[in-house]
């Protein structure tokens, strides 16, 4: 009785672990997307930036 109660306790806590593992990694690879995503942003938006300033002095 004691021993199949300690195993089961065992099996969902290993449950339980992997699972958050998962959740977490999970979260990491998202949270790893996203900062890619704004990068991405921030280098489009400089590129624009530069074409400005170059048509601007080009009209001054």
């Amino acid at each position: 009785m004691i021993k199949k109660f300690l195993f089961s306790n065992c099996v969902e806590i290993t449950k339980s672990i992997i699972d958050n593992g998962i959740i977490f990694n999970n979260y990491q690879k998202y949270i790893f997307f996203q900062t890619n995503i704004t990068l991405l942003v921030k280098k489009l938006t400089q590129k624009l930036q530069l074409k400005q300033q170059k048509k601007f002095k080009f009209f001054q």
